[in-house]
């Protein structure tokens, strides 16, 4: 009888001096963990005890009242029912906070029983039973689920709402679209009870292709599914007039798909070519009333009035009236019908129009409100200024245009830019612009407390609360009123709102603290459960992690930017054991006023996350499968290059011809070809003279006798790259990448079944579509480009019968490798001919003096076929001194030889250049008297002496 017994707390305890409000209350479960094969009679018929705290989320004491029932059920499937108002208790609340639902739940049911808080499985994890189960049984096994299922909905009404946020309707329509009559009927029966309540209509009114495919059964061949459809329409038209509209969008969807007029399949029943019963009639006709009875406007009505005429309903109408014997019912409704089709006189009458179309745009009017054409918002709040304005004469197609450009204010060279003059200035430059005081004055005092105590505070409060230590901004301080965006504060413009100042006191009052029992023995004050070394890892991880708090909300939203993969892998390492939540728990409850260590609370925390690993491991499969696809796709990107890139490759074939030719000289035989296998073991082959590679002689011929050939490596990049691939392990990376998305596809599922967002659920379901998309793809892909290499293969010369043994990684090292090595060896040779060339260049010079050799250069106008312009002239020199000139500009060769001759004295061997500046000439002519050569001498560019 005390006063927290009428509110539900059993009683209150004291562990080390510390009060802590508890609940004492039965506890049973109920073993619906088969949605198809539940009790409704909850175990044990004696229920055992079990003390909840009110300060602690329920998510974390479940687990003890899981442990006490020894209930089937997976703990994190597990909800709290109170078995006095069918309502579930929030899990991430504690009790204290759902007070409210805990009203009247101490009173007796009669003879003395209590009630009791019911451990059962959570809604969306039965309700994704249930659709699991629909969609996998097929036989006697479907037939049963189909005939439990109203029965399931009518058993607990908090089970509809979950089925249509769960996507149930859908599955109902992809069961019922294959089913037979029978299994349509268990359906419909089922959907009859879901429309039952206000969220199973207002599912329905959501979901277009139920109303569709209900609209689409009233074609069927069986009587008994007709009926139990215009039944169904026939309550969702009458619930609300809005759903005639959809009704006729669903119609219209419907006959538009099969090519036939609107509203085919009701016709056809009121013809009677099948033969249908008069109940069947009624209800044909009664749902054309009730629809015309709910459209929103005269174009719609019509519509639907010329479409039903245009089929002759007038006419059979007129044929059921005149017969004899026809149901009351059936004559009333084709009497309401007449007098709702009959066109009103007056002005708004409606002509008839050639090609009706449903229009269903406008809303339903209120039924209360006449239906009118809407007025203009301008109109009707008087609001638009410019509807009070003369009409303007020229009202041509420009004037809107013109409008709209002269309310688009013209905009200077700072266009988006909202700045001025006025923002040079800084506001602490103004601070330190301000006049300094005067000197020697004396300093103002602050206010003295006593001052402070005589204002009147904003709120009187009866108990003293805590305090917040803030900042507090003194708006009699401000000293920038003058700058143009500081003439107020923020705090100045803020409204003043209402409080609750006595909950608030209540709820913030200061009370004295006591010490703990573990603090006056001086013991740790934190509960420690893990051992060390344990507790140490958690730790290490956490100075990785974003804040505790935020990681549980960042796990259940995926969020990207809060957690990134290194921290989902750190968290797959931290997940709590069975053993290790029961201890923290127990611990917790036998040490309420002792706060966990950092290590526990963490854990606690993790493990309050329903399907923790399920959630983590679908978030790294998230994260790295762009990564794994990349590590797959590109090898057999490379591979197909590599191949086009040798097949395609010049250098190559010119050292393969090369090596060819010097094998079958050494071999004596003539090969067509030879497996590129035994490129590795060309740079090992060495002559017997020099000790030179087989490798280095090939690099020598080829290069001499193909120039425009090159390294060959720097060709063949993509080969380079495939050689360090493995692609046993890339096929085995697809096989793995394939496993992870259908374990993603069954951790979403198993996800799913508890709270998601729908948006959450969408996003990821099409992210795991795509990626089954493209790892198929990918799988092809693979395959042909494994069956190109083989043919490539066999392109090279391989045998068909090695193929298959051939692997591509050993392939592509030898090809590589070889390429390398003959990059190397290039390079060598291109040195050695270029050091051969500029020695044989320098020993024309070497040891040569210039008293023996005089090189007088001709220009290089004697390389032309100009006639030269520069006269010539011979210059004896002898020991170094000048001579005498002549000059020969206009003498032919002849003479000019036997000239020099004449004059030449003792000496033998002339050279003719220009007659000043000779030795900056490259081009100088050598005449020999004696044996009667001359050579014409160009260093710099033919290098060797030409003999004429």
């Amino acid at each position: 009888g005390t006063e927290e017994d009428k509110h539900g707390a059993g009683f209150h305890f004291s562990v080390h001096g510390c009060i802590m409000a508890t609940f004492m209350c039965r506890v049973q479960f109920l073993d619906d963990t088969d949605p198809f094969n539940s009790t409704n009679f909850p175990e044990p018929t004696r229920p055992p005890l079990f003390t909840f705290r009110e300060d602690l989320p329920l998510i974390n004491q479940i687990a003890g009242v899981h442990r006490l029932l020894k209930a089937p059920h997976k703990p994190d499937d597990c909800a709290l029912q109170l078995s006095h108002s069918g309502s579930y208790l929030d899990l991430e609340s504690t009790l204290a906070e759902q007070r409210d639902e805990l009203e009247g739940f101490q009173e007796d049911r009669g003879r003395g029983k209590k009630h009791s808080i019911i451990l059962r499985t959570q809604l969306s994890v039965r309700v994704h039973a249930c659709i699991e189960k629909l969609y996998n049984s097929t036989g006697r096994e479907l037939r049963r689920a189909l005939f439990s299922l109203k029965q399931i909905f009518q058993d607990d009404k908090d089970l509809v709402h979950e089925f249509v946020v769960a996507e149930g309707l859908t599955c109902l329509i992809k069961v019922g679209a294959e089913a037979d009559q029978n299994y349509q009927n268990y359906i419909l029966r089922a959907l009859g009870q879901i429309m039952l309540y206000v969220d199973g209509m207002n599912g329905l009114i959501s979901h277009s292709e139920t109303v569709q495919w209900l609209y689409s059964l009233v074609g069927s061949k069986f009587r008994l599914v007709v009926k139990t459809s215009l039944k169904l329409l026939l309550v969702f038209v009458e619930y609300t007039e809005s759903n005639a509209a959809l009704l006729i969008q669903a119609v219209n969807a419907v006959e538009t798909k099969r090519g036939t007029k609107l509203w085919w399949n009701i016709v056809e029943i009121l013809e009677e070519k099948d033969g249908v019963d008069s109940e069947l009639l009624v209800f044909a006709m009664t749902l054309i009333n009730k629809t015309l009875a709910g459209l929103p406007d005269q174009d719609s009505y019509y519509d639907m009035v010329d479409c039903l005429e245009d089929q002759g309903l007038e006419a059979i109408a007129l044929r059921h009236l005149g017969r004899k014997g026809t149901d009351l019912d059936l004559v009333e409704q084709f009497n309401i019908y007449e007098v709702r089709r009959t066109p009103p006189l007056g002005p708004q009458a409606r002509t008839r129009s050639p090609t009706p179309e449903v229009s269903t745009s406008a809303p339903p009017s209120p039924p209360d409100e006449p239906r009118t054409e809407k007025e203009p918002p301008a109109e009707r709040d008087g609001t638009n200024e410019r509807a009070a304005a003369p009409p303007e004469e020229d009202s041509g197609p420009e004037t809107a245009e013109t409008q709209e450009q002269l309310k688009a204010p013209e905009r200077g060279p700072n266009e988006g830019a909202d700045v001025d003059e006025a923002e040079d200035v800084d506001v602490e430059l103004e601070d330190k612009m301000m006049p300094p005081p005067p000197p020697f004055m004396v300093p103002v005092p602050p206010p003295s407390p006593q001052l402070s105590r005589e204002e009147t505070p904003l709120f009187q409060k009866k108990k003293k609360t805590i305090r917040l230590f803030w900042s507090e901004v003194r708006l009699v301080d401000w000293q920038c009123k003058s700058h143009k965006f500081c003439k107020e504060t923020l705090w100045s413009k803020l409204e003043p709102i209402n409080l609750d100042t006595s909950k608030l006191e209540l709820l913030f009052e200061t009370k004295s603290k006591e010490l703990s029992k573990a603090a006056v023995d001086g013991k740790r004050s934190e509960i420690i459960v893990l051992d060390s070394k344990r507790s140490n890892a958690i730790n290490i991880g956490l100075t990785v992690l974003p804040p505790p708090r935020t990681i549980k909300t960042a796990i259940l939203n995926f969020d990207e930017y809060a957690l990134n993969k290194e921290g989902i892998e750190k968290i797959l390492t931290m997940i709590p054991t069975e053993e290790e939540k029961q201890k923290i728990q127990e611990a917790q409850l036998m040490n309420p006023d002792v706060p966990l260590g950092s290590a526990e609370q963490f854990l606690l925390t993790l493990s309050s996350i329903t399907e923790l690993s399920a959630r983590l491991q679908l978030w790294a499969f998230r994260m790295d499968y762009e990564l794994v696809e990349k590590e797959v796709a590109e090898p057999l990107q490379d591979l197909k290059e590599g191949m086009d890139q040798l097949e395609k490759n010049k250098t190559l074939k010119c050292i393969l011809t090369t090596l060819l030719a010097i094998g079958n000289f050494l071999n004596g035989s003539n090969a067509k070809g030879f497996q590129l296998t035994y490129l590795e073991k060309v740079p090992e082959v060495k002559d017997t003279v020099h000790k030179q590679s087989l490798l280095h002689h090939a690099c020598s011929i080829v290069v001499e006798k193909f120039p425009e050939s090159t390294d060959l490596y720097s060709e063949i990049g993509a080969i380079t790259r495939l050689a360090k691939v493995d692609f046993d392990q890339l096929q085995d990376s697809l096989a793995q990448m394939e496993r992870r998305c259908k374990a993603s596809w069954d951790h979403l599922k198993v996800i799913a079944k508890h709270e998601m967002k729908p948006a959450l659920k969408q996003k990821m379901s099409d992210f795991l579509k795509d990626c089954a998309e493209r790892i198929i793809i990918l799988k092809i892909v693979h395959r042909r480009i494994l069956n190109r290499f083989h043919a490539f293969l066999l392109f090279l010369g391989h045998p068909i019968y090695a193929v298959r043994e051939v692997s591509i990684h050993r392939f592509s090292k030898i090809l590589s490798e070889f390429a390398l090595e003959y990059r190397t060896t290039r390079e060598r040779v291109l040195q050695q001919k270029q050091k051969r060339a500029n020695h044989r260049e320098r020993n024309k010079t070497r040891g040569k003096m210039i008293t023996d050799v005089r090189e007088l250069q001709l220009p290089h106008m004697l390389l032309s076929t100009n006639p030269p312009t520069a006269a010539l002239s011979v210059i004896w020199l002898k020991h170094g001194h000048g001579g005498l000139q002549h000059d020969i500009s206009t003498l032919p060769l002849t003479r000019l030889v036997s000239g020099l001759s004449s004059r030449s004295g003792d000496h033998s061997r002339w050279l003719v250049g220009p007659s000043t500046n000779a030795h900056n000439f490259d081009v100088f002519l050598n005449i020999d008297l004696i044996n009667g050569n001359i050579t014409l001498n160009v260093h710099n560019t033919l290098k060797e002496p030409v003999i004429f």
